[in-house]
């Protein structure tokens, strides 16, 4: 058995061989008999290439493809309190890392009122001087690094925790299908044999699935940046902007664009949808409304995919613009981010009721930019839209 992996590389030496194995027989005097079983060892040389092509054809979509996400980096907390202090700021429970023997959760850290300044994705792995202690690696959007880690040092106190930005050490790149999957069953074979040969490649800190959804729509990578050139040695890259575009196409958000500090709220965000809240390990900062919320069962507005037509300006202009209702000229919500069409934009949900899509207006301050169509992603639970029926005014805490 050959893995995936090593297949082109067999490929290649075949052709070269018997292309020069046919040379030879060429310039030598051999008998028949010997000249037909030589034939017959390029026959089987040249199908066995032929099986490769023909695998390589049929699992073309299946093999995964690589983006580097430089506006993601990571802070390293280590010591002996460091479960207890992150179990204190962050909205998930680090507890499920050794439960569910899961490599990475997805988290949020919130304000004293309950908003969100930060999501993040925490990963787990022993410390390497001792092996019984773990050390949790941050990962969070560039740009909010120093505030992250300055909110971390904020509450630190006398605990015996050591925060450290490894920017410099450590690449976070994002493993996406390299096309529309035709077939599960196969691609995920084939993928599985990647991701193995991958997570043992010289400079591969950790690879582990995206923990925001339930099925495998992603996988994290963090790749040590001194050996990054071998980690990624013969896999593809994707084209710029595809992890991107592929949030937006599920209704993922990240980042302060998508998720403004100090005025989005987790549960609007999607959090306890995307595996980012735990309602049971206790308090933290910000808890009483996410948890008053949950209780309640009432969410009415929430980060949704959409997709832009007829626009003729900008797209990324879109960002901030007001959604209306094309019906009755209603506010409905409002842009969050946009790119090449498509976007994610924060709605009302019980406007979105009469079906998976409604047909909505851009307006800019200089007026309707284009039109919009929001969609309910297939992910999100039945019950999301009917649980806000009936109700056309802003929560209390909006």
């Amino acid at each position: 058995e050959i893995s995936y992996n090593n297949m082109p590389m067999l490929s290649n030496a075949l052709r070269l061989f018997s292309k020069s194995l046919h040379s030879q027989l060429g310039l030598c005097k051999i008998s028949q008999s010997k000249r037909a079983a030589a034939n017959a060892c390029i026959i089987q040389m040249l199908q066995c290439q032929r099986r490769f092509l023909c695998y390589q054809a049929k699992d073309q979509q299946s093999p995964l493809q690589y983006e580097l996400l430089n506006e993601r980096s990571l802070l390293q907390v280590n010591g002996l309190d460091a479960k207890s202090y992150l179990q204190g700021l962050i909205t998930n429970d680090l507890s499920c890392l050794d439960k569910c023997q899961r490599g990475a959760v997805f988290s949020m850290l919130l304000n004293a009122q309950g908003r969100v300044l930060f999501d993040t994705i925490v990963y787990v792995r022993s410390d390497s001087d001792n092996p019984e202690h773990r050390v949790y690696l941050i990962e969070s959007e560039s740009s909010d690094l120093a505030d992250l880690a300055k909110h971390l040092r904020r509450y630190r106190l006398r605990k015996k925790v050591e925060i450290a930005d490894v920017s410099d050490k450590l690449l976070v790149a994002a493993l996406l299908p390299a096309g529309l999957d035709d077939s599960a069953e196969s691609s995920s074979e084939a993928e599985s044999q990647l991701l193995h040969s991958l997570s043992s490649r010289p400079g591969s800190e950790c690879l582990v699935r995206d923990p925001r959804l339930p099925v495998g729509w992603a996988h994290r990578w963090l790749i040590r940046r001194d050996q990054s050139a071998t980690a990624l040695d013969g896999l593809q890259s994707a084209k710029t902007g595809t992890y991107r575009m592929t949030r937006y196409r599920l209704g993922i958000g990240e980042g302060p664009v998508d998720h403004p500090p100090g005025r989005a709220l987790p549960l609007e965000c999607n959090a306890a949808l995307l595996n980012g809240v735990s309602f049971n390990k206790g308090c933290y900062l910000g808890q009483e409304l996410t948890a008053r919320t949950h209780h309640t069962g009432v969410v009415r507005k929430r980060l949704a995919p959409v997709m832009f037509t007829d626009s003729g300006a900008d797209c990324a202009a879109l960002a901030g613009a007001t959604l209306i209702d094309a019906r009755n000229g209603e506010t409905v919500g409002q842009v969050r981010s946009a790119h090449q069409g498509r976007g994610l934009a924060l709605v009302r949900l019980g406007r979105i009721q009469g079906g998976p899509q409604q047909r909505l207006l851009c307006k800019l301050n200089r007026g309707v930019a284009c039109e919009a169509t929001v969609f309910k992603p297939d992910w999100w639970p039945s019950d999301v839209v009917t649980a806000a029926s009936g109700d056309a005014a802003d929560s209390r805490e909006e």
